[in-house]
């Protein structure tokens, strides 16, 4: 797992955002929602998402024309 000080500011607004909507019971987020919680451009979210994904820390999967992307477990030991 990559420590968060090495992470882009995108990516630890990602990671954020994927552990706060898995806390209020959301298991899932799309492309769509992190835009929004992150308020990142789509190009910048789906880079990023994609570098988390390859680096382990998200798992994503492609249904119908969404992303959705869910937290590693590992997640959680990031820091508020």
């Amino acid at each position: 797992m990559q420590t968060e000080e090495n992470m882009t500011p995108t990516c630890r607004l990602i990671i954020r955002e994927l552990r706060d909507r898995h806390r209020r019971g959301y298991m899932v987020a799309t492309v769509n929602d992190l835009i929004q919680g992150t308020g990142s451009c789509e190009s910048t979210v789906r880079k990023n998402l994609r570098r988390l994904v390859n680096l382990g820390e998200v798992t994503a999967e492609r249904r119908t024309n969404e992303f959705y992307a869910r937290p590693d477990t590992t997640l959680y030991r990031l820091p508020s």
